[in-house]
């Protein structure tokens, strides 16, 4: 299977015409990881964006507790998602841990080679940014929702801004 078969019907590539879904491909690197890789590691300076082709990947992030460290999966990223996308938007160090669940295939995308691209077509740069917002979106409900019911729908957060 190529890449661009491996990508067609994901959210990633959602309304991409076959020229620029091989345009996406022609700057993928398949790779290969083995059940409990790390890919990457919290606080690791990378901004590669990875596409799972095939298998599950966790997600962990470090919690230091009173008297332990936690490191609780928060995440199981499944085929056809992308991960590694915070620190790809960011260029900032990973803020978790990917490590693979079973034996798996992903595409990396290069932060310098995607943004040349998107720059290049900005048709193209602007689907991707996108289908990029829309998963980032899907995911920060499903925690909100996740959260609010963990707290309760009594809890009132206390005001604050973000800091940019």
């Amino acid at each position: 299977m190529s890449a661009v078969d491996d990508m067609r019907d994901s959210i990633f590539a959602e309304r991409l015409g076959d020229e620029e879904l091989a345009a996406v491909a022609e700057i993928a690197e398949a790779k290969t990881f083995y059940r409990n890789d790390k890919i990457f590691g919290e606080d690791d300076v990378s901004n590669s964006l990875f596409f799972l082709v095939e298998g599950k990947v966790a997600i962990e992030r470090k919690i230091v507790g009173s008297r332990h460290l936690f490191v609780p999966q928060i995440e199981t990223v499944r085929r056809g998602h992308i991960f590694g996308e915070m620190a790809f938007l960011e260029n900032v160090p990973r803020s978790a841990t990917a490590r693979a669940k079973s034996n798996i295939k992903v595409l990396v995308f290069q932060q310098a080679q995607l943004e040349r691209l998107m720059e290049s077509n900005p048709v193209l740069g602007f689907k991707l940014m996108r289908n990029i917002a829309f998963i980032l979106s899907r995911r920060l409900r499903r925690m909100n929702d996740q959260w609010l019911s963990a707290v309760g729908k009594d809890f009132v957060l206390p005001e604050f801004e973000y800091d940019f």
